[in-house]
């Protein structure tokens, strides 16, 4: 029995040293806020308005839009900053975002949507990205960005440092092609450092 203890004991602090000594935790830490803010792209800075779990908001855009009229016209961008105030010992990272958009594609016509993200201070990005071919006309469509969970997605222990979420949207010039994005869900994920 000593050694079946002993053994599990073991087991656990293998567990935990693979893992980086964190816990991925469902809910955010109690009494979190999160305040938002970003370029003129951004209609709803401020402190973001949680759901009852403290993970997820929503943000706002106006003239968030990419079409293929120009070369100049066909990327759009947006620079949010997402900034957590919660208890020390805990870490964030961007767990989903959902786009809500018009997509309008003519044949050949093609939209790339990307969610690039770093925490201030960091160089580290994460990048994921989505395309779309035409002929589609989609309107009020949701395209979901899941973000790897690596060691560089998670903000530095107890550091305080803001999130840059920049969401883009491309169209190429070649076809009729026009994006235009409306909101986004955002969902964090919290671990507590150990």
């Amino acid at each position: 029995m000593a050694n079946s203890f002993k053994n599990l004991c073991v087991s656990g602090l293998i567990a935990t040293a693979l893992l980086g000594g964190t816990q991925a935790l469902a809910d955010a830490p109690a009494n979190t806020r999160v305040t938002v803010t970003g370029l003129s792209c951004l209609t709803n800075p401020g402190a973001a308005d949680l759901d009852d779990s403290g993970t997820k908001f929503l943000l706002e855009f106006s003239d968030f839009a990419a079409n293929s009229d120009s070369l100049a016209g066909s990327r759009a961008t947006c620079s949010v900053f997402i900034s957590p105030r919660m208890a020390q010992g805990w870490a964030f990272r961007l767990k989903t975002a959902k786009y809500h958009h018009d997509t309008i594609l003519g044949v050949g016509g093609k939209r790339t949507t990307q969610t690039s993200y770093n925490f201030q201070g960091h160089a580290a990005t994460t990048r994921v990205s989505s395309t779309m071919t035409g002929p589609i006309q989609a309107i009020g469509y949701t395209t979901v960005h899941n973000i790897p969970d690596a060691p560089a997605a998670w903000s530095p222990c107890g550091a305080g440092r803001s999130l840059v979420l920049t969401p883009s949207a491309l169209v190429g010039t070649d076809a009729d092609a026009t994006v235009e994005i409306k909101t986004a869900e955002i969902e964090l994920e919290w671990k507590r450092c150990q």
